[in-house]
């Protein structure tokens, strides 16, 4: 019978345990733990089938007691559990049998959200506008952003942009096919990708800038001169960074992140 103890008198080494709405008597002599009986303690009664008296009396351990919770949460929730179980193994990208994870559990959802963000960042919004004496123009979203510089700065680079944010999108297939412990770090390509346009718009433009001066300082005398002054001025606010620059950066950002994560395993 399993029952608690709810008195006990180390002095006089009896005690009193409840059980089924009765309570039992018993003595040291009945005990059969290593450390002394204990108030609130659950205990193991075993009664001799002869005269009904108690014949010893066993502590419970808590491992013993928090596997019986165990088994019986388990029994109360049956296929929910289960359900459960996978949904936390899935959100959470990883298990300890990577044999049994499906790419998307070793990607994780968190992960596959944010390149999702970052694929459609991409192709719907405005990266950069492209400013010169008192003229804007779009340059368009990050997937056309090297056509689009290319009209306004001659020599610019059309196609690489391109072949950078098709590998940023690809990046996404080592954490979920590759098995080597550093294949999580390839979610970092899209920040890095996303740095980079920034730089290449930078450097596309400075160079318009440094060429256009250089010809309004050929022309010589006090017009040239101001010519190339201006020219220089304005090239510090040619281009601004839009919405889609900054959408783009967060949701890169997001699986830089959690693809550190993945490998230090935070």
């Amino acid at each position: 019978m399993r029952a608690k103890i709810i008195q006990y008198n180390s002095n006089e080494g009896t005690g009193l345990a409840a059980a089924e709405g009765r309570q039992i008597d018993f003595t040291i002599r009945q005990w059969r733990g290593e450390i002394a009986p204990s108030v609130n303690r659950v205990v193991e009664i075993e009664f001799d089938n002869e005269t009904g008296a108690v014949a010893s009396i066993t502590p419970i351990t808590e491992e013993a007691l928090l596997k019986e919770k165990a088994a019986e949460l388990k029994a109360k929730l049956g296929g929910v559990g289960e359900m459960l179980g996978g949904a936390s193994a899935l959100f959470a990208g990883g298990g300890d049998s990577a044999v049994a994870q499906t790419p998307w559990q070793r990607a994780g959802i968190p992960m596959l959200a944010a390149y999702a963000v970052f694929f459609f960042c991409t192709l719907l919004f405005d990266f950069a506008t492209f400013k010169s004496f008192g003229m804007s123009a779009s340059l368009g979203t990050m997937w056309g952003l090297g056509e689009s510089l290319t009209r306004f700065v001659p020599g610019a680079s059309g196609s690489t942009p391109k072949v950078f944010l098709i590998l940023a999108w690809a990046s996404v297939a080592a954490p979920m096919f590759a098995r080597h412990r550093l294949a999580p770090l390839a979610a970092i390509l899209p920040l890095l990708v996303v740095l980079g346009m920034v730089f290449h718009i930078g450097s596309a433009i400075s160079e318009l800038s440094r060429a256009a001066s250089d010809m309004a300082g050929a022309l010589g005398g006090a017009f040239g001169r101001n010519m190339a002054r201006d020219i220089e001025r304005e090239a510090a606010t040619t281009y601004s960074l839009q919405f889609g620059f900054y959408a783009c950066l967060l949701a890169s950002a997001f699986t830089a992140f959690c693809g550190v994560r993945k490998l230090i395993k935070i």
